[in-house]
């Protein structure tokens, strides 16, 4: 699989996720799954809701982090790079800490401590690490700006010669063609017509 492809499917995975993890205070409220017993279509449907919105937003996360280090890597520096190893640790967490909880609740009905105590550890490095790597991404952004303005901005004086100089090559070539081939310029035509005569005076 090449960076390109890599790139585009963690695009889409990271949007994904965001997406189900927005959803998942509504679900929540629409379903629960304390109040539902083991081993009933209801417990069942909620703890499949669950699953959906509660562990699987966060590894399409991770996803979409990887592709955003594909990235960037090269560019945003060692800022970017602690930044995404924090903010991956936090994330990792994260989905550890709510696949426990979301597994307790399915087969147990009770909530887990060490769920939470994973969950929360996570989001705290999460917000720790998104920081040094929000500004690098904004750093990198900005400085590749800067370098395509300079680029066209050092392009367009050459681009407007080559302009000129292309349409009077064009012009110069072409227009015996488009005119015939007796019309040729006037200097050429006295220069093979022989020499001139010379003048007598009076």
């Amino acid at each position: 699989m090449s960076s390109r492809t890599l790139i585009g499917w963690s695009a889409w995975a990271g949007m994904l996720g965001g997406i189900l993890w927005a959803v998942l205070p509504l679900g929540t409220v629409a379903v629960d799954i304390q109040n539902a017993r083991p081993g009933t279509l209801a417990h069942l449907a909620s703890a499949a809701v669950y699953w959906l919105l509660a562990v699987l937003p966060l590894a399409l996360l991770l996803v979409g982090l990887v592709g955003l280090r594909a990235l960037h890597a090269e560019t945003y520096g060692r800022l970017g790079n602690a930044g995404f190893l924090v903010s991956f640790a936090g994330l990792a967490l994260m989905f550890v800490g709510n696949g426990v909880e979301v597994a307790s609740l399915t087969f147990s009905g009770s909530e887990s401590a060490v769920g939470h105590s994973l969950f929360l550890i996570g989001f705290l490095l999460l917000l720790a690490g998104s920081v040094p790597l929000g500004i690098a991404i904004i750093r990198t952004r900005r400085d590749r700006s800067w370098q395509g303005r300079r680029a066209v901005a050092r392009r367009r004086p050459a681009a407007r010669g080559l302009a000129r100089r292309g349409w009077r090559g064009y012009l110069s070539r072409y227009r015996p063609r488009l005119l015939g081939s007796d019309h040729r310029p006037v200097r050429g035509r006295l220069d093979t017509a022989g020499p001139r005569p010379a003048l007598s005076g009076p």
